[in-house]
């Protein structure tokens, strides 16, 4: 497991990093993560083969999920952690094909783009040129 981006540090400090990073995330995700968490988790990582997800991933599990509700969330974050991907997704917009239930109209699909919204009818541009 390594984080994109990230110096090379010695395999200590990278394992250190990224569990903080993870309790970090599962914070963010809405889990009561604290100190006292990542320090279990910590400790339980220097006791077993941490190439192994299976074991790094019941660790996470007994220091982190305190009750049922919160094991799809753990679940998400941990895969997210083990494959190096971003653990905190980035905030971003309505993409095609999403509804934003702020804007009104018809604004989904193709339909809120101008290149797609004529499907096929002549329109004539802004410089008084025929476009399709």
């Amino acid at each position: 497991m390594r984080l994109a981006g990230a110096v090379q540090l010695p395999p200590e400090e990278s394992i250190m990093l990224a569990a903080v990073q993870f309790g970090r995330a599962l914070r963010v995700g809405g889990l009561c993560t604290s100190v006292d968490s990542e320090n279990v988790f910590l400790r339980a990582l220097a006791e077993i083969d941490v190439r192994e997800a299976t074991t790094v991933y019941w660790a996470g599990h007994a220091a982190f999920v305190k009750s049922p509700d919160q094991i799809e969330t753990y679940k998400i974050i941990f895969e997210r952690f083990w494959e190096g991907r971003p653990l905190i997704p980035t905030a971003r917009g309505s993409e095609h094909g999403e509804s934003d239930a702020r804007m009104g109209g018809s604004h989904h699909g193709g339909e809120a783009l101008p290149q797609f919204g004529g499907k096929g009818k002549e329109k004539v541009a802004l410089d008084g040129e025929k476009t399709r």
